[in-house]
């Protein structure tokens, strides 16, 4: 998926096509990312490693923000903005044929369920929570489009909760609230990213 999104941003007649190939290329990206903090770290590495697998997944976070502007930039001051995406499909086509025979299934195949309701559901609420937060600066909070958005959200955010307390296998497991640890970390990170663009209590936007 990556690598189609990318090929379909370098080959882009208009702007439509690159932004279809856009969306396409963060979609593949995302699981991308859902695979190597998750799969590839819980299942390939044994106990021992997982600590330096964390420590290599952590500098290529850390190093990829500072190489990657730099590197589209001399790429688009010398030849092309398609030369971006022309090197991310090199990579990545690079990458598909060594694991075409490098990797092996590590793993016993699963048949796993994907609960319809819950994927709607969630849907509905963060869209319509995150909705109603990005255009209530807008609107303000008064708006009707505003508390709609916000009520559906609130509605289908309850009712997913509801959902995920019941089923067996979860979509998202919401016990792990249950751990203040867990609460506590997710709120410092949250504030510190938010302190990081200078968003604090009191400024005036």
């Amino acid at each position: 998926m990556f690598f189609a999104g990318s090929l379909a941003c370098a080959l882009a007649p208009s702007f439509a096509l690159l932004l279809a190939g856009r969306i396409i290329q963060a979609c593949g990206a995302g699981v991308l990312m859902t695979l190597l903090q998750q799969t590839v770290l819980f299942r390939v590495y044994p106990p021992e490693r997982r600590g330096q697998a964390m420590s290599m997944f952590g500098m290529v976070i850390a190093f990829a923000p500072a190489l990657g502007p730099t590197i589209s930039g001399l790429l688009i001051e010398w030849l092309s903005w398609r030369w971006m995406f022309a090197l991310l499909v090199a990579i990545a086509g690079g990458v598909i044929a060594v694991a075409c025979f490098t990797v092996h299934n590590v793993g016993e195949p699963t048949h796993s369920h994907i609960d319809v309701l819950s994927v709607v559901l969630s849907t509905f609420g963060f869209g319509g929570v995150l909705f109603g937060f990005s255009t209530a600066s807008g609107n303000g909070w008064g708006s009707m489009d505003v508390l709609v958005s916000l009520a559906i959200g609130v509605i289908a955010l309850t009712l997913f909760i509801w959902r995920q307390m019941r089923l067996e296998q979860p979509m998202l497991d919401v016990r792990i609230f249950r751990m203040v640890a867990i609460v506590c970390i997710i709120c410092l990170v949250a504030s510190f990213f938010i302190r990081d663009r200078g968003l604090h209590p009191g400024q005036k936007r």
